[in-house]
This record gives structure tokens, C-alpha cells and sequence, in this order.
């Protein structure tokens, strides 16, 4: 899979999918503090080289916010697994786990988020690895 290309299929309905998963993982301690939601915010923007407006992303995750309070992140994954075609299931693990390592790394609450996101999106440990690895570079980058 080609990131960069992967990315440029972000819009919609995918990005609104990638979001929540940023936002299920960051949420994975307990809390989600107004903080995280500005470093996903400022994350995606860098990963994603500005290919959209931060208004819009502010909208976009004031929205998976909502659906995360509602809903809890169970029906969020579930969702996201029934949006989201597997290259794009991937995309989506490795930016909710470069926002992650963004923050200051992949704690043990992030990374059983992490697991049970990829499992849930039919990608195994070895998958599960490698977009965790991919994750931590593109943060880095």
C-alpha cells in the first residue's frame, strides 16, 4: 500500500472514519481532554501535508466527539469497519497511531485501542505491527 495515494482518497465519509479512529484510541485512557482533540487536529494536518481545512476538521471531530459520547467506541469501530474498504482500514490504523506516538507515544491504553481496532478491521498481529511502525514514522517525519 502507497500512504501518500491512500491519503489523497481521504474525504467524506473516509475521513470522517479516520477521525473517529484517532479519536477511539486517544479516548482509550478514559479521558479525551480538549488538548488531544488540537494534537489530532494539528497531527492529521501535518500527515496529510494541509489537504484540509482545519475548520473543517475542527467540525469533522466536534462530530466523532459527539458520536463517541453517544454511541461508545464499540459502535464507532463497528462502523468504520462497514465504511471503509481494507486499504482504507489501514490508513486509518496508521493515523490513529501516528497521532498517538504524536503525542508523546503509544501507551498501553492506545495500544489495546490500537489492537482492537485492527482486529476489528480483519488485520492480524503481523499487519497490526507494521501500521503501528508506519504510524510511528510518519509522526516522526
Amino acid at each position: 500500500m502507497e500512504l501518500r495515494s491512500q491519503l489523497s482518497r481521504l474525504s467524506g465519509d473516509t475521513l470522517a472514519a479516520t477521525l473517529d479512529a484517532a479519536m477511539v484510541v486517544a479516548a482509550a485512557d478514559g479521558r479525551l481532554t480538549g488538548e488531544e482533540v488540537v494534537n489530532i487536529a494539528e497531527s492529521v494536518d501535518q500527515i496529510t501535508e494541509g489537504m484540509f481545512d482545519r475548520d473543517q476538521l475542527a467540525a469533522m471531530l466536534a462530530s466523532s466527539l459527539e458520536r463517541l459520547q453517544e454511541h461508545g467506541p464499540d459502535v464507532l469501530v463497528d462502523a468504520m469497519a462497514d465504511a471503509l474498504d481494507a486499504d482504507m482500514r489501514e490508513v486509518a490504523v496508521i493515523m490513529a497511531s501516528a497521532t498517538a506516538w504524536a503525542k508523546g507515544g503509544v501507551g498501553e491504553s492506545e495500544g489495546m485501542a490500537l489492537q482492537h481496532l485492527s482486529s476489528a478491521f480483519g488485520i492480524d498481529e503481523e499487519g497490526y505491527m507494521q501500521l503501528l511502525s508506519l504510524g510511528r514514522e510518519l509522526a516522526r517525519a
